[in-house]
């Protein structure tokens, strides 16, 4: 009995040890949109692709970042882009109100467009998609790498041919020692904490706690501006609305985004949003918006808009002049584009 035990005991540590280490030719880090395409493409490329993602949700900004009403691109549609397009449509198609036109702007739930995400990766051969899942390390293994990461409080090593850093902050770059232009230091453009609400019907009162530190003069210029006008523009559906104005935008320094410093900063980031929100309801009569879509402790969104941060030094670096004057440059890199698009900043 006991050399029964005995064997049964060494083969569920062998089991254990086993399950600790993952092989795969990609790994992409990073679950946001950029991230997730890498993987699905990676995927559909027949090559074993491992995704992880620290949060609870696939599709970073538009998703776990609130921005879900997206303006741009709806005349150059393809490829996973139009995949994604083509599902939150048909999930909507049914909701009154909802525009289904071809170049319509896409509009979604966060929620909702998370769990298509996750839908679709859940179709795609090869790929394997691990969410709550936080990287521990990074180092170079011969000609591969080998990353520790936390699934269910245990650390499991992910060997990989490839590694993809696909995160908001390009925190795995900088652990595995990546070089940064030194402009990457300088000036940086504002962060934004997002905030979904929904409209209760005008007898609701859903007034939050007055946050810590308010200041209604950072709100100010919103008694002269047509908030009417701004509500409509920024409607989702089902009575949702997307607040992602110029009140929201946080200023931040370099160093302030650093990983040490990075908890504080959204603190505070989250509070000048919650002050915005109090104030529509407090000054400008919006009593009846409550935020949704998120458990967070405050129910904002679980990461900011970062618009910037670091810029790698890598093999060669695209300027201006290479988009303005494509045919004087000495790169050449006009004939390897492959992105399209009509976003303006």
């Amino acid at each position: 009995m006991v050399k029964k035990l005995l064997l049964l005991y060494i083969f569920l540590q062998s089991a254990v040890c086993y399950a600790e280490t993952i092989k795969t030719d990609v790994l992409v880090i990073g679950g946001g949109a950029s991230g997730v395409a890498a993987a699905i493409q990676s995927s559909r490329s027949k090559l074993k692709t491992v995704l992880v993602e620290q949060g609870p949700w696939l599709g970073g900004t538009m998703t776990r970042g609130g921005i879900c009403i997206l303006d741009a691109n709806r005349n150059f549609q393809s490829g996973i882009w139009a995949e994604f397009r083509r599902h939150v449509t048909n999930f909507y198609k049914k909701t009154p109100g909802y525009d289904t036109a071809v170049n319509a702007v896409l509009r979604f739930e966060p929620y909702t467009g998370a769990a298509i995400l996750k839908k679709i990766t859940d179709t795609v051969k090869n790929l394997s998609v691990k969410l709550n899942t936080p990287v521990i390390a990074i180092k170079k293994d011969g000609t591969g790498w080998e990353v520790n990461v936390s699934i269910y409080k245990e650390t499991v090593t992910i060997k990989a041919k490839v590694v993809i850093d696909a995160t908001e902050t390009a925190d795995i770059a900088t652990l595995a020692g990546a070089q940064f232009a030194a402009d990457s230091t300088k000036q940086i453009q504002d962060i934004s904490f997002t905030a979904i609400v929904k409209d209760n019907g005008r007898a609701a009162d859903r007034t939050i706690k007055k946050p810590e530190g308010y200041n209604p003069d950072l709100y100010s210029s919103l008694k002269t501006a047509d908030v009417k006008a701004l509500m409509d523009k920024s409607k989702i559906l089902n009575d949702k609305y997307l607040i992602n104005w110029d009140a929201n935008r946080y200023q931040v320094t370099f160093e302030q985004l650093d990983a040490k410093n990075r908890t504080e900063t959204y603190r505070k980031a989250r509070l000048q949003t919650l002050g915005l929100i109090y104030y529509l309801q407090t000054v400008l009569g919006y009593k009846s918006l409550s935020l949704e879509e998120y458990n967070t402790a405050d129910h904002l969104p679980y990461i900011p808009i970062i618009r910037e941060y670091k810029r790698a030094n890598g093999l060669l670096r695209m300027v201006n002049d290479d988009a303005y004057k494509p045919y004087d440059r000495p790169s050449k890199l006009y004939r390897t584009y492959i992105g399209v698009g009509d976003a303006v900043a």
